[in-house]
């Protein structure tokens, strides 16, 4: 089982890598040291709420974005593929919104007119 902080980690390597930024730019960004970039990447640290603060203001991603719902699943370094606690398998909505929110804008608003179309076709049946 994954601690928070490397669920963290994962998710911060995640959001890093969609963006196309490497570890030392985002130690610029963000006001701190890259070898604790790697660290907090790996889960070997514990970042403070200070540090996760700068490192979603350098990725542009809101706070609650990067900690919400940490404690259900986590998001892996180098695919969409998500993990899921067992006994949260069967939450087909949060899976949804997962997915979704790690689109940019132009994608989550294509993604929702598909979903939109198909809900209208499946009611027309």
């Amino acid at each position: 089982m994954n601690t928070v902080s490397e669920i963290l980690g994962q998710r911060i390597r995640f959001y890093r890598k969609q963006k196309k930024i490497s570890q030392e730019k985002l130690s610029e960004m963000s006001d701190l040291h890259p070898t604790y970039i790697g660290q907090i990447e790996r889960g070997e640290k514990n970042p403070s709420i200070e540090s996760i603060y700068k490192i979603s203001q350098a990725l542009k991603i809101p706070l609650a974005v990067m900690l919400e719902k940490i404690d259900e699943y986590d998001i892996p370094s180098d695919d969409y593929s998500l993990y899921y606690k067992q006994e949260s398998n069967d939450n087909i909505p949060l899976k949804i919104y997962e997915l979704i929110s790690l689109e940019p804008q132009k994608n989550q608003e294509y993604l929702y007119n598909i979903l939109i179309y198909a809900l209208k076709l499946k009611n027309n049946r």
